[in-house]
C-alpha cells in the first residue's frame, strides 16, 4: 500500500512540474532545444555510457519499470542510471538501443514543457533479443541557456521477442 502511495505521489509531482496547462505555446511538438537533453540521454544509453549524463535537474523525478519504481533528486537519479548502466554492460541482458519517433502532446508554460516521445528499446533478456515499445513522458525545465530533464516516465506499451515485433 505504501509503495502505491509513493508511486501515486511521484506521478502527481511529475505532472505538477508541467506547470499551468492553460499557458500553451501554440506549437504541437517540442523544439530542438527542448529535445536536446532527451537526445543526449538516448546517446548515453546507446553508447552504453557508464557515467550519468549531465541532463537532469537537481530535483528530477524518474519513474521506471524496476524497483523501487520512483527516484527523486540527484543521488537517486544517479542510482537509477547506474542500475541501468550495470544492466547495459551485462552480455546476457545488455546491448540496449533506444530509438525515438514521434514527439507529441506538447504543453509548455514559462520555463517548463511537458511532452510525450514515442520510443522503442531493443535489448537482450536472458541472452534473447527483445523489443520494448513505450511512450516516454518528459518534463523539461529551462536551465541557463539550455533545457534539462525535470522528470520522465517510461510507459511500456509492449514488450515482445524481436521476431514477434516484426510480424504483422
Amino acid at each position: 500500500m505504501r509503495k502505491r502511495m509513493n508511486l501515486a505521489a511521484a506521478v502527481v509531482a511529475l505532472l505538477a512540474m508541467a506547470g499551468p496547462l492553460a499557458a500553451q505555446t501554440g506549437a504541437d511538438k517540442p523544439t530542438a532545444e527542448m529535445m536536446a537533453p532527451v537526445n543526449a540521454l538516448v546517446k548515453a544509453f546507446n553508447s552504453e555510457q557508464a557515467k550519468t549524463p549531465e541532463v537532469f535537474t537537481e530535483d528530477c523525478v524518474v519513474l521506471d519499470e524496476f524497483g523501487p519504481f520512483t527516484w527523486h533528486g540527484k543521488q537517486a537519479v544517479d542510482a537509477w542510471y547506474q542500475a541501468l548502466a550495470k544492466t547495459m554492460q551485462d552480455p546476457k541482458d545488455g546491448h540496449w538501443r533506444v530509438k525515438t519517433f514521434g514527439r507529441k502532446s506538447l504543453i509548455a508554460a514559462d520555463d517548463r514543457a511537458y511532452f510525450v516521445v514515442s520510443s522503442e528499446l531493443d535489448y537482450k533478456k536472458d541472452g534473447k533479443a527483445r523489443v520494448q515499445k513505450a511512450e516516454w513522458l518528459m518534463v523539461v525545465a529551462k536551465s541557463g541557456s539550455g533545457w534539462k530533464i525535470a522528470g520522465h516516465a517510461w510507459a511500456i506499451t509492449s514488450d515482445v521477442p524481436l521476431e514477434a515485433a516484426h510480424q504483422k
